[in-house]
């Protein structure tokens, strides 16, 4: 097997790692910058996240609590778009850092050409590491890689790789699954007679500290989240159907675009065969099949789950991939790598203007644009606080964990929000469960919207309803969102199921 080269010089370094911090940094300020002053505001899940950094907790329903730590840190900000996005995007920039450093651990080719691949690639460079637990975890499995690949030992490189694996427990629980990757990777090497004990001790030491908020809470809690996550929330459906793995397939495909995924997916079964494929390429390749194949698994056992989560299984091999891909197919590369980048230009022009709405078919749907859920809750806020102000509700309330997220964020508070889920959710544990309990007597605004189209009085027992008031939102000439706002006078009770 080829011996693994030297690390190269630190000027040569430079160049490329300039470019990873360029992109990084130029990717934060259009999203928390550009997007923003066109009109969009957050996400449903960005929304739902920045309400729990209202409420520091060890860890939450939903997921271990580093998210929310992180997003309490940017609260002094103001504006709820930097509040949810600025940190998670530096995690990007950070992110793409460490894996430009990791992948020059095999060349510079692979250095570059990685880096390229994850800037067209659709969900890593246009948000799906933005404003969500997968945003600190892409960081610490980063950071992870390239200790891994550095030859470095001892008590420094130790501690460092432990804080990796801690930052990764403490960000979602499918950390464990790439923490159990990188601790197969050092048995593997270990069987060859490496010395990788510290490696072992450091990544489940750290593991098992960046898990134990989340044990505290659950204990705490009675294990509600764990048992719903593993068991309640997995009914009716059989695992590992074919449509599962349909969208699995189809989440990797959207992922990556289409052709740049077939082209790192033939490159790197080429350098799994090749006898030639040097060490340290190897080692990136054994991380990303350690990694994929259980979160592929997870990914296609359940309905639940969802299916881009693999899509960090990729990471390691992405530049890899891409280089021997630009060596055998340059042009096709070329191609797929244009593509890639053309669909986040128009997916960016589609959310920031209404350039695209008139071109759009008559078969179009509004609620299934996720475009359009960034629109129209500063203006339900709005009316909301007037109300508020002047007294005449107590309360605001959704009956959708991200309608609460949407009118917690935008109204910058949670005392006011009521979440009438009929689904176990973080708001049923936020401010001790203020938010997700009814006071028999309030004075409740019901907002339901045309994605969560859920009339009040089928989720509030009222002693009257006043008259609902509509908030209508037109883009290029078509209606794409539509808010109904309905006084709920004197609740009595919330109609809805109660999980076990």
């Amino acid at each position: 097997m080829t011996p693994a080269p030297p690390d190269p010089p630190a000027a040569a370094a430079r160049p490329l790692l300039l470019a990873a911090l360029a992109f990084g940094l130029g990717r934060a300020a259009l999203s928390c910058g550009l997007l923003p002053a066109s009109g969009a505001g957050l996400g449903d899940t960005e929304a739902y996240y920045l309400a729990w950094s209202m409420d520091p907790s060890l860890g939450y329903h939903d997921h271990p609590g580093l998210l929310a730590w992180l997003l309490a840190l940017a609260r002094p900000l103001g504006h709820p778009v930097l509040q949810a996005r600025l940190i998670p995007a530096l995690c990007l920039a950070a992110t793409l850092l460490l894996l430009t450093a990791a992948w020059s651990r095999c060349g510079w080719r692979e250095a570059a050409w990685g880096l390229l691949a994850f800037a067209a690639a659709p969900l890593l460079a246009t948000g799906g590491l933005l404003a969500a637990p997968d945003a600190p975890l892409a960081l610490g499995w980063a950071a992870a890689l390239y200790l891994t690949l550095t030859r470095r030992a001892g008590p420094a490189a130790a501690l460092l790789l432990a804080l990796a694996a801690a930052w990764m427990t403490a960000s979602k629980l499918l950390g464990g699954v790439l923490i159990a990757a990188l601790a197969a990777e050092a048995l593997w090497t270990w069987r060859r007679g490496l010395e990788v004990r510290w490696r072992l001790g450091a990544l489940l030491g750290g593991a098992a500290l960046g898990l134990a908020p989340t044990l505290a809470f659950e204990a705490a809690h009675g294990w509600t989240g764990l048992r719903y996550h593993a068991l309640e929330r997995h009914t009716g459906d059989l695992p590992f159907a074919p449509h599962h793995w349909g969208a699995l397939l189809g989440g990797q495909l959207l992922a990556l675009s289409p052709l740049l995924a077939a082209l790192l997916v033939a490159a790197l079964l080429g350098a799994w065969r090749s006898q030639d494929t040097p060490a340290p390429h190897r080692r990136l390749l054994r991380l990303a099949l350690l990694a994929f194949v259980p979160l592929a698994l997870i990914a296609a056992s359940t309905r639940e789950a969802e299916p881009h989560w693999p899509i960090l299984a990729w990471l390691p091999a992405l530049g890899l991939g891409a280089a021997r891909a630009a060596r055998r197919w340059p042009r096709a590369l070329t191609a797929a790598l244009a593509f890639g980048v053309a669909l986040q230009a128009l997916t960016w022009l589609h959310v920031a203007t209404p350039l695209l709405m008139p071109l759009l078919p008559d078969t179009y749907e509004p609620r299934f644009d996720l475009a359009q859920d960034l629109q129209g809750w500063d203006r339900v806020a709005a009316e909301a606080r007037r109300q508020l102000d002047r007294g005449d509700i107590d309360r605001v309330a959704g009956y959708h964990y991200t309608v609460c997220g949407q009118l917690a964020a935008h109204l910058q508070r949670l005392d006011p929000v009521l979440c009438a889920s009929q689904r176990r959710d973080a708001f049923d544990f936020l401010q001790g469960g203020h938010t997700g309990a009814l006071r028999p007597g309030e004075r409740i605004l019901y907002v339901r919207d045309n994605r969560y189209d859920e009339p009040g009085p089928q989720r509030l027992q009222c002693r009257a309803w006043g008259e609902e008031r509509w908030i209508t939102l037109q883009r290029g000439g078509r209606t794409v969102r539509r808010f109904g706002l309905q006084p709920c006078l004197g609740a009595e009770r919330l109609l809805t199921t109660p999980h076990p």
